[in-house]
């Protein structure tokens, strides 16, 4: 059986690994190894187990889309929830998906009430999902609803 290679979170993050039984093995007690297990006193059987190597890649590209205060706030709102987030979320190659309507600013107004942000692996993915038909479904369906303007961003985040 080929172990498989690349395990993607899905849009929440979370991993599901579906793998074997894992059952308990001898070592050899021969040679250097049954040498070092009867020096350390220790009997031959291992215990059943799994081999994971869990990692976070480096490299991800966030597309980042900020919504201007819409001529109709209500109006806005169920169209975005209702219309446009179920054709955004067709992106393909989307790692994750974060969006609000309830944008506060730490002082004074703000000039936004809703933003989306949407990770990819890189950028180059980011530019082939708004290129394929779907991204380009959303991006002929802002006009319906975003009276306010948009800012479309995108960045590699750094952690820090």
């Amino acid at each position: 059986m080929e172990p498989a290679r690349d395990h993607r979170p899905d849009p929440e993050g979370r991993y599901e690994i579906i793998t074997i039984e894992p059952a308990p093995y001898q070592i050899p007690t021969d040679g250097p190894t049954g040498q070092f297990i009867e020096a350390a006193g220790w009997h031959p059987w291992r215990p059943a187990h799994l081999h994971l190597l869990v990692e976070k890649r480096n490299t991800m590209h966030t597309l980042m889309v900020l919504y201007g205060r819409p001529a109709d706030p209500d109006a806005f709102r169920t169209y975005y929830q209702g219309t446009h987030l179920p054709i955004a979320r067709k992106l393909p190659g989307v790692r994750a998906i974060r969006h609000t309507v309830d944008v506060a600013a730490a002082e004074g107004a703000t000039p936004f009430v809703a933003i989306f942000e949407a990770d990819f692996d890189s950028a180059e993915e980011m530019f082939a999902a708004l290129a394929s038909p779907e991204g380009a479904a959303a991006q002929a369906d802002v006009p319906h609803f975003a009276t306010g303007g948009v800012q479309i961003l995108h960045f590699e985040p750094t952690a820090t």
